[in-house]
């Protein structure tokens, strides 16, 4: 009975809000993320694989910044195996970064 009256609370708030128009602007922004991710996903303008995308990153980031991202490498390739190589783009990407990096630092002495 405690549960009941705490869902129909929350149902109250929610509609409440809703009514008012408060859920609006998120709306008008979830639509447009949809938009902008699709948009982006339609058209590539970068026609470079992923590895090439994530070592050019790298290259981008030791030239301006002198510092390398971390990126969790042992974690998204896991995630890649769990996730049926659904992050494998993600996986090719690190590869690439940490390639550029390993090039540059050694160069680098």
């Amino acid at each position: 009975m405690r549960n009941y009256r705490r869902f129909r609370t929350l149902h109250g708030l929610v509609k409440e809000n809703e009514q008012s128009g408060s859920y609006q602007a998120s709306q008008a922004e979830y639509q447009q993320w949809q938009q902008d991710y699709q948009a982006a996903k339609t058209i590539r303008s970068d026609s470079r694989d992923d590895y090439q995308i994530g070592y050019d990153q790298a290259v981008n980031d030791f030239r301006s910044q002198h510092l390398f991202q971390h990126y969790p490498t042992k974690l998204i390739a896991w995630e890649a195996q769990v996730s049926d190589e659904r992050t494998a783009e993600i996986v090719d990407y690190i590869k690439g970064y940490h390639a550029a990096e390993q090039q540059l630092t050694v160069t680098k002495f």
